[in-house]
């Protein structure tokens, strides 16, 4: 038997996650690192994580990019392999640092998918001038990240689709990661108030299809009697919320601005259906996360939600911005509780296989693959 290679021995087991969140299970990025993290320690790696916490001072996010390789390069750490955030990866990388990308929905696709509701204020047109050659370094990044990394990690089919057609590589660079869910114990069917009750969570923004929803509910006043609505984790305060959304449902509409990761189990529970209007998504942790609580489900038909939901077996899919649709369908599934209760068990079935760890360590296995091909090639940092 030939003796060890002394130089793998002294090459670290160490993983450098880049990415512009805080690693925490209060956001949705934020929980995908803390599971892949965990993940990655299980499998005895030092996990060095690079975000805006680490950055300290407040930038925008046009700055980011080049003010976390700034911070990498004084840490002067020593990794076989990076996991980059896409805006971060093409300057990493072009600095022949081996890498694995990944995105929670292309940049590119999410600027097409959601126009703006109008031209920007004076002020914000001015910053975004000043700011251009910061905005265009970051898109560099981006394109050249995802077409120079060993691997890419794509957060559904049709990113994945979007990735081989203009950036092309190997079919197998690419990998459609799965998000999991947490564990969620069985319960009764929904009650008479909570089948009448409608959840919303996500941030208040038209990238989520508020508008949609606003419409929807303006459509379905006086068509159902007894309707209640939660709007959670809007991140903006009630009257935000309440001067887009219909006077008529104020009453009946309770909001839940924020609310600790612990109590997202006991909110979905409260509500018999659980609706997400989106424009545009990665693969919505709510979402998941609602199914796993045997909620009936009705979103809109694009991103991961088409990664999901079987439309008419685990839920219902709607074409975004569809508000007519939508209100039907909500009112069919209230007015109908043994089909928002098929569809409610299905879904939970269709995610029983989502535990974290079990996804977390499907990530683990696609990067370690690519680093089998570093040290086979010789590349390292």
């Amino acid at each position: 038997m030939p003796p060890p290679d002394p130089r793998a021995e002294k090459e670290p087991k160490v993983i450098v996650h880049v990415a512009e969140t805080e690693i925490s299970e209060g956001s949705g990025m934020g929980r995908v690192a803390w599971h892949w993290r965990q993940a990655f320690l299980d499998r005895g790696y030092e996990f060095i994580h690079i975000g805006p916490g680490q950055l300290r001072a407040r930038h925008s996010p046009s700055l980011f990019p080049l003010l976390a390789l700034r911070h990498f390069q004084k840490l002067g750490v020593r990794a076989p392999i990076l996991l980059l955030h896409e805006p971060v990866g093409g300057l990493f990388i072009s600095r022949g640092h081996p890498a694995v990308v990944f995105s929670h929905g292309l940049e590119r696709r999410a600027a097409a998918a959601v126009p703006p509701d109008g031209p920007p204020a004076l002020g914000a047109r001015l910053r975004r001038w000043a700011t251009a050659p910061l905005w265009a370094v970051r898109t560099w990044s981006t394109d050249a990240g995802l077409r120079r990394a060993l691997g890419v990690l794509a957060i559904n089919q049709e990113d994945a689709a979007y990735l081989r057609e203009h950036y092309g590589g190997a079919p197998e660079r690419i990998f459609v990661f799965r998000n999991g869910v947490n564990p969620v114990a069985d319960s009764a069917p929904p009650a008479e108030a909570q089948r009448r009750t409608i959840l919303f969570l996500g941030s208040w923004l038209r990238r989520k299809g508020t508008d949609t929803l606003a419409a929807a509910a303006a459509l379905l006043h006086g068509r159902v009697p007894g309707l209640r609505w939660v709007l959670g984790g809007t991140g903006v305060e009630a009257a935000e919320v309440l001067r887009a959304w219909p006077r008529e449902w104020h009453a009946a509409t309770e909001i839940v601005p924020k609310f600790p990761p612990q109590e997202e189990a006991a909110l979905i529970q409260r509500c018999g259906i659980y609706v997400l209007p989106s424009r545009f998504e990665g693969q919505p942790l709510s979402l998941l996360q609602a199914m796993a609580g045997g909620r009936c489900c009705l979103a809109s038909a694009t991103c991961g939600q088409l990664d999901l939901i079987q439309h008419g077996e685990n839920g219902l899919l709607h074409p975004p911005g569809d508000a007519a649709l939508l209100a039907q369908q909500i009112e069919e599934c209230v007015n109908h509780p043994e089909l928002a209760a098929a569809l409610g068990a299905k879904a939970r079935a269709s995610v029983q296989d989502r535990a974290w760890r079990a996804v977390s360590g499907e990530v683990v296995a696609f990067v370690e693959a690519k680093l089998a091909k570093v040290a086979t090639s010789g590349r390292g940092l």
